[in-house]
């Protein structure tokens, strides 16, 4: 079974600058929910609703979901486009392993943010 990996770089274990996790790859939940069943919560605010922003994460590898124009116009006015996906909006694809980064930084809630 394909497996999603989460790099969480808030927690160096064992001579390593992550804490590495590991799920198997379920069709139809995104990258938000994968982060649940290893029992570890990434930051969602809005409880991944597309609303705040606060769940961003980098694919390292691996195919996911090509991103959405709402997700899109929320990375666009937080900046970080080209960098992040949404958790909540980024669902694994494929059978390819996918690998994804947790950032040890808080992001800001949108539904804060002046336009």
């Amino acid at each position: 079974m394909t497996r999603v990996i989460f790099r969480f770089l808030d927690k160096p274990s064992q001579n390593k600058q992550y804490d590495e996790q590991h799920t198997e790859q379920y069709k139809g939940l995104n990258l938000l929910a994968h982060a649940q069943i290893i029992e570890r919560s990434l930051q969602s605010r809005c409880g991944g609703q597309n609303a705040c922003g606060t769940c961003r994460v980098r694919v390292v590898t691996g195919t996911v979901s090509a991103m959405n124009s709402e997700e899109r116009a929320l990375l666009e006015k937080l900046g970080g486009q080209n960098v992040h996906r949404l958790a909540c909006q980024c669902f694994p694809e494929g059978v390819d392993e996918v690998i994804v980064e947790v950032p040890q930084e808080r992001f800001k809630d949108a539904r804060h943010t002046k336009e």
